[in-house]
């Protein structure tokens, strides 16, 4: 269980209360949490899920690839019946659907894993190309997340 809040008095009570009505366990300072990795600093907190991506690169075989710059081709339009069916179908299901549990910290690869969503039925080489490019992309850039600045002002840091 996880338990926030900007009030210490509040916050001690809740966690007071709820020991008496359970066994828990006080894990201290919340640092990895469903492949979500968090950091806490005076200046916010920064989410991140560097190991995740780091298991998904391993998991397409792709830890030693040329690096990109952009997780999408310019100028590139895929459609349904193009090209040759890839034959694991399992694979690339999986690869987009840990793209998409990825876009919770990297909200810049969402409009992609959108597009090669779309083939998740009848994926073609060219549609996995797309997904390969993808992790090439974030090969170079794992540590990037979503940073949360302590402030009045609600406010929101991709780095």
């Amino acid at each position: 269980m996880v338990i926030t809040g900007s009030n210490q008095a509040s916050f001690q009570e809740l966690k007071h209360q709820l020991q008496t009505a359970f066994h828990m366990k006080d894990l201290g300072n919340l640092q990895y949490f469903l492949g979500l990795e968090v950091h806490s600093t005076p200046k916010g907190i920064f989410l991140h899920q560097h190991k995740y991506v780091t298991d998904l690169i391993s998991m397409a075989g792709l830890q030693s690839s040329n690096l990109v710059d952009t997780p999408l081709e310019v100028n590139v339009k895929y459609h349904q019946d193009e090209g040759d069916l890839f034959p694991n179908s399992l694979l690339y299901r999986q690869l987009v659907g840990s793209f998409n549990y990825l876009t919770i910290t990297r909200p810049n690869i969402s409009f992609v894993v959108q597009q090669v969503s779309q083939f998740m039925d009848s994926p073609r080489h060219l549609h996995l190309a797309a997904v390969c490019r993808i992790v090439r992309y974030l090969l170079d850039t794992s540590q990037r997340g979503l940073f949360f600045p302590i402030g009045t002002v609600p406010k929101i840091d991709f780095l």
